[in-house]
């Protein structure tokens, strides 16, 4: 499958993928203390995520990456699933959505 538009790594600067995975659990937590859901947790997670590229989530430790998925699935935030595509994949499309989708 061709990576979706906008994939590409405009910047020379690379996040190792410890710091990538950090991100990620910073946002989780954050959103667990707080009990995001819905429009405000979609809303936070593209804020959280708009600078990230395709390469971002699959530097990241995929563990979390899946974990984040899953989180984001389960408090009311539509997560589009094709077939087989990994979860970095999924995330960096709803990281780019304009609108929520219902």
């Amino acid at each position: 499958m061709a990576d979706p538009p906008g994939a590409e790594n405009d910047g020379p600067a690379q996040r190792s993928e410890e710091e990538l995975t950090n991100s990620i659990k910073e946002a989780m937590t954050a959103y667990n203390e707080h009990n995001f859901r819905d429009y405000d947790l979609w809303e936070l997670f593209t804020d959280d995520f708009k600078g990230w590229t395709l390469q971002d989530f699959r530097t990241a430790i995929q563990w979390h990456v899946c974990h984040l998925r899953i989180q984001l699935k389960t408090r009311g935030v539509f997560v589009q699933k094709f077939g087989r595509v990994m979860a970095a994949e999924t995330l960096f499309i709803a990281s780019k959505e304009e609108e929520e989708v219902p």
